[in-house]
């Protein structure tokens, strides 16, 4: 979500991030509708982090350095994507679909598919 941030010694850098954390439950239908309570997720998405209903962080780069982490729940707008797999969430580096990069672009008054 954030790329290439550098920083002097001594320098603090803040750095807003809002993204959905996710699971495969969703709200169930209204009565006389078809569906169901939970998504489908296919064998590849079993046990993947972007469905386990947590935050996880990865910090890359030579002298990766935090100094804190404030998280806080907020109720945004969500932007949600369907297709294939050039939406989906790609395991590994330095695969990524289209829908994984949306986030970047997004103010923080938005929340969009949770990167990889």
């Amino acid at each position: 979500m954030i790329e290439q941030l550098h920083s002097a010694t001594g320098q603090i850098v803040t750095r807003d991030i809002v993204v959905n954390v996710r699971n495969a439950s969703v709200p169930p239908p209204p009565a006389n509708a078809p569906g169901g309570d939970r998504i489908r997720l296919n064998e590849r998405e079993q046990g993947e982090l972007q469905w386990d209903d947590k935050l996880t962080l990865e910090f890359n780069g030579e002298h990766p350095c935090v100094r804190s982490i404030e998280l806080e729940r907020v109720d945004l707008p969500t932007i949600f994507i369907a297709g294939d797999s050039t939406v989906t969430d790609q395991p590994s580096e330095p695969y990524a679909s289209w829908g994984q990069m949306l986030p970047r672009f997004f103010k923080p008054d938005i929340a969009g598919p949770a990167p990889r």
